[in-house]
Order: structure tokens, then C-alpha cells, then sequence
């Protein structure tokens, strides 16, 4: 099993959830259309925005048209 640093004795999973956790970030996957997954790629390269920042910027953008509170 690997294990992350030594002095820890926690596994490399362990140390990541507690990094996310201490941060407030929960990893989310979808299976998108090809066509849809390259097109963030590409206004992602174009705008020079990480595509997660990119895709939380689109997501309040829609929020805010629809008038949709974030709780």
C-alpha cells in the first residue's frame, strides 16, 4: 500500500482528503458529449482560465440569469 510521508503513517488518499477537506474542495466527475468536453478545453485554453475556474464561473453566470441563490 503506498504511503505518503512516513512520519504521518497516512496513506496518500488519507493526506489528500484531509488537504481538501482543510481547502473545502470535493472532486465532482462527469461524463460529458466529446464535443462539449473539447469545447471546455478550448475556451479554457483561450481565456487562459483553469477549466475549473472557468466552469464555477459559468455556473454562477447561470445561477445568476435564472435567479437561483446559492444556500
Amino acid at each position: 500500500m503506498a504511503r505518503g510521508r512516513p512520519k504521518s503513517n497516512l496513506t496518500t488518499a488519507e493526506i489528500q482528503k484531509r488537504s481538501d477537506d482543510k481547502r473545502g474542495v470535493k472532486t465532482k466527475s462527469f461524463k460529458l458529449n466529446k464535443d462539449i468536453f473539447d469545447f471546455i478545453e478550448k475556451i479554457s485554453l483561450e481565456r487562459d482560465l483553469a477549466q475549473n475556474a472557468m466552469i464555477t464561473e459559468a455556473i454562477l453566470l447561470y445561477a445568476e440569469k435564472y435567479g437561483i441563490e446559492q444556500e
